[in-house]
């Protein structure tokens, strides 16, 4: 899986590369993963600095992320 920056992601966003994303718990349940993209243009949003993957603590954290890229959320729900 690919590692995507915020500003590589609020490029993707712009050029309407990127239109998908989903949010899941972390593997030890530490926090919350921000997965952008599908198929093989799967990526987890990532640190700029250390390219590791970002842990938000909260659901608030994960979706301010998301909306700071530009995507507009109004609602969560489990489908």
């Amino acid at each position: 899986m690919r590692k995507v920056t915020t500003a590589q992601a609020k490029r993707d966003f712009q050029i309407a590369f990127l239109t998908k994303f989903r949010i899941e718990r972390s593997p030890l349940n530490t926090g919350w993963l921000v997965i952008l993209g599908e198929g093989l243009a799967e990526g987890f949003l990532v640190d700029a600095a250390r390219k590791e993957q970002r842990v938000f603590k909260s659901l608030d954290g994960a979706v301010s992320a998301l909306e700071d890229i530009g995507f507009n959320i109004d609602a969560l729900f489990k489908g």
